[in-house]
């Protein structure tokens, strides 16, 4: 993992929305747009399994993919820590500002890491990764996964460490299904 890792994250500290988050550990190389599914507890100074996972995935990425930054947004704003819990969610599991927010940090990347996962999480979290895949069909931008068979798995080192084939070691195009 890098030495010195500039975090930031907006809003800051642990509010119950993160519109977005990042890592930069070399000024050098591309900026990644990570999109997952929700938000759990990084924030700003902050690390949780994902933040830490993504800076030593991405940092070892070498060619056309190569890069020194991290932008996270997610499919869907609102914090929790498992995903599973979102569709029964009182709170709009997305704020007024996601699309937005994605749209913006869309513009700042020169890649796509396609990581919201394939796990039945409910129809409203289907939506979300749905509307996601439909803004990023239409920006033209390249699009990765780390699955085989082109999947936006889950980045994590659960998945990276399994036996089962549903990791692939190096970046594959995002396949549309």
């Amino acid at each position: 993992m890098p030495q010195e890792i500039f975090r930031d994250a907006f809003p800051k500290g642990r509010l119950p929305y993160r519109h977005w988050l990042s890592r930069e550990w070399s000024s050098d190389g591309a900026t990644a747009l990570v999109i997952g599914i929700n938000p759990n507890d990084a924030t700003e100074m902050k690390e949780d399994g994902m933040s830490s996972f993504l800076v030593d995935l991405l940092s070892k990425l070498k060619g056309e993919f190569a890069c020194g930054k991290y932008i996270l947004v997610n499919c869907c704003d609102w914090r929790e820590r498992f995903p599973g819990k979102l569709e029964d969610e009182k709170e709009p599991i997305i704020s007024a500002k996601n699309r937005g927010t994605i749209m913006r940090m869309l513009a700042k990347c020169e890649f796509v890491v396609a990581s919201w996962g394939t796990t039945d999480y409910g129809p409203k979290v289907a939506k979300a990764r749905s509307d996601v895949s439909a803004t990023l069909r239409k920006s033209g931008k390249r699009i990765i996964c780390f699955s085989p068979r082109g999947q936006p798995i889950y980045c994590s080192r659960t998945n990276m460490n399994s036996q089962d084939g549903r990791w692939s070691k190096r970046p594959v195009p995002w396949s549309v299904v």
